[in-house]
């Protein structure tokens, strides 16, 4: 794990963040939009920010649907999205 220091010197823990997606255009009426790609944006981000040797993971987000973030089972997507998180943690990839 990597030592992270805040600006002023205390030494902090790195959680390395990743998501399937995001979509501002539902929320705030804007073109930002990263898309999906059936599970390949979580592993992409994943693979990136496993370089940076974070103390642990946050996932951005379990059900925030106003973002389009979500990854809790849905009509839209069933349990793809969870599958995908689920073989991320088995296979660190």
């Amino acid at each position: 794990m990597r030592e992270v220091k805040n600006p002023g010197g205390a030494t902090k823990t790195w959680l390395a963040p990743f998501t399937p997606g995001y979509n501002a255009m539902l929320l705030y009426d804007t073109p930002t939009c990263v898309p999906r790609d059936d599970g390949e944006t979580m592993h992409k981000l994943y693979d990136g920010n496993a370089a940076s040797d974070p103390a642990g993971w946050t996932f951005i987000s379990w059900n925030e649907i106003s973002e389009g973030s979500y990854i809790v089972p849905l009509t839209r997507y069933g349990d793809l999205y969870t599958n995908t998180l689920a073989d991320i943690i088995s296979t660190g990839r």
